[in-house]
């Protein structure tokens, strides 16, 4: 029964983990690609 909580415990964190950091990679994805527009708007 403990094991049983344990790996349920740790299914929800590492689901937890992963959604988390996909959101981080998107918002980093989305601030390059602003910076660099933002940097091609100033040389054109």
């Amino acid at each position: 029964m403990l094991l049983y909580k344990t790996i349920l415990f740790y299914q929800k964190n590492v689901l937890i983990y992963h959604s988390t950091r996909d959101q981080v990679k998107k918002t980093a994805e989305t601030k390059f690609y602003y910076y660099i527009n933002s940097i091609k708007n100033i040389w054109l």
